[in-house]
Formats: structure tokens, sequence, C-alpha cells
């Protein structure tokens, strides 16, 4: 019995050293940083639109004299907003069934980290702020007001965070060696410069 116990211990000392071991090719390097930049450009192309179209809305109600918005703009902020809650979503989905490549760069976490970052301000602010621009920014309460300009510190954070980002992923492109021409056969139209 001792002898089929040190056996399977020797077998699966084996399969797990050859497991850890495994070479990742270059082509699983390009499709897994393909991935992450699609992922990530995709969700942020939304996050984008939609922050951007919410910040022209609170210009427009300063200068309205109810400090309001119309209810068709309203609607639409209240649509971008689902749709770029979504695209997140998608994204942090995506990503988590990813293997990770590179456990030193941990390129794959970092963009989930940011992603995820960016989801919970958008659903802890973003309703608020579309709200006080349904009802007035006049009629807004402290707190209300208080989470806009929350939401303006951490989305300059998030910024910051997103320019560490495109450094990270120069550096892995870098250390695989990784060329435009790959990422763009794998079907990305970019690459980090």
């Amino acid at each position: 019995m001792k002898t089929n116990s040190m056996l399977f211990l020797i077998i699966a000392s084996i399969t797990l050293m050859v497991s850890c071991g495994k070479k990742i090719s270059h082509e699983e390097k390009v499709k897994y940083y393909v991935t992450v930049v699609k992922e990530l450009g995709e969700a942020t192309i939304a996050v984008n639109e939609f922050w951007y179209e919410t910040m022209n809305g609170m210009e427009t109600a300063q200068r309205n004299a109810d400090k309001k918005l119309d209810s068709a703009t309203v609607v639409k902020l209240d649509q971008m907003f689902t749709l770029s809650t979504e695209a997140l979503i998608t994204a942090i989905d995506n990503l988590l069934k990813l293997a990770e490549v590179d456990e030193d760069i941990n390129l794959k976490e970092k963009v989930l980290a940011y992603l995820n970052d960016t989801k919970k301000l958008q659903e802890a602010s973003l309703p608020i702020i579309i709200r006080g621009l349904a009802d007035g920014l006049d009629s807004m309460a402290d707190q209300d007001r208080g989470t806009f300009v929350e939401f303006q510190s951490k989305g300059r954070e998030l910024q910051k965070n997103s320019e560490d980002l495109e450094k990270l992923a120069r550096t892995f492109l870098d250390k695989h060696n990784i060329t435009k021409e790959d990422v763009v056969k794998e079907g990305l139209t970019q690459a980090s410069d």
C-alpha cells in the first residue's frame, strides 16, 4: 500500500512540474495581448462616450434657467449609462476567462482592477448625477453635490491609472517581442507605441 501512495506522489509531482513549466508560445502571448487590449478598448469607448455626454449635460444644465436637462437628453444619458455598464461587465467577464501569461507584469489583473474601479465609480456616482440633471442642479442635496466632486476626483485618478496601463501594455509588448505586425495580424488595428 505504501508503494502505491509513493508512486502516486511521484506521478503527481511530475505532472505538476510539467504543467507548471508549460511554455507559452509567441502566438498565445499575442492573442492574450490582443484580447486584453480589445476588451479594455471596447469598454473604454462606451464609458468615455457616456462620461463625455454627461459632462456636456452638466454644462448645458448650468446654462439653462431651470438648471436641468430636457427629458429626451436624460433618457439618452440613462440609456448610455446602461450600455456603458454592460460594456464594462462584458469586458470584465471576458477577461476573467482569460489565463494570465505573464505573472510578473500581470496585465490582465491590472486591467480587471481598472475596469472594476471604473464600474464601481460609475454605478455609485452617475445615477445621482443624472437624477440631478433631470430634477435641476439647484435641487441637488449637498451629499449629491459631494458625489459629483468625488466623481471628478476619482475620474482623474482613473485617468492616471489608464496612463499607467498604457505603459504596462508597452512593457508587455517589449518584453515578449510583440510587433505591430503581430497584433494587426491578430485583428488589432493599433498597438501601443
